[in-house]
């Protein structure tokens, strides 16, 4: 999906965070339970990647941008293809246990993105923190949080208002605003 801001790129904080919301929206609605978000960019079905979400942004600081919101959605995957996968997955119809079709996904995927789209526009990320919280799939594990430059671990508290991850460490919260959150460290 391709939208465009009229704001710029820093009132964006949290749209990736938006847009998973959306797309676990998208799939409530065609019938499947139990999906749940893990930051930053990852939607997950019974501790398997289900789709991932990649922003790309164009603009000026000062001025209006342009967002493309590309989403990949394992709707049928054949198995001799997942040898290649480093993680554990599944797809939409392994989780609804039954056919799904790709151009009715789409078709809810373009419907709820628009509206997280309109909705983060008029009202940001607040607008979706409480969601957020309900399918927060680190929200009180031990999670690996991987940086640039080092790793660091804590016990997963949530998101703050911009979308940043919090992260507690013998009782200190800290926010971290970029990585990529493991779960398999599980304590």
């Amino acid at each position: 999906l391709s939208w465009r801001f009229t704001a710029g790129p820093e009132s964006l904080s949290g749209l990736t965070l938006a847009t998973g919301i959306a797309v676990v929206r998208a799939l409530t609605d065609a019938g499947l339970e139990g999906a749940g978000l893990k930051w930053p960019n990852d939607v997950l079905w019974q501790g398997r990647k289900l789709a991932g979400i990649l922003l790309e942004m164009t603009g000026e600081l000062s001025g209006a941008c342009h967002v493309v919101a590309g989403i990949g959605l394992n709707v049928r995957m054949p198995r001799h293809l997942a040898a290649g996968i480093d993680q554990p997955w599944v797809d939409v119809e392994t989780a609804l246990n039954r056919p799904a079709s790709r151009n009715q996904l789409a078709g809810r995927l373009l419907q709820h993105l628009v509206i997280a789209m309109r909705e983060f526009e008029s009202a940001g990320f607040p607008a979706f923190q409480r969601e957020w919280a309900m399918l927060d799939l680190a929200y009180g594990r031990q999670v690996a949080l991987q940086l640039p430059s080092e790793t660091v671990t804590g016990i997963g508290r949530g998101i703050d208002a911009s979308g940043a991850l919090i992260l507690e460490d013998n009782g200190l919260l800290k926010q971290y605003p970029y990585g990529e959150v493991s779960l398999r460290m599980i304590s």
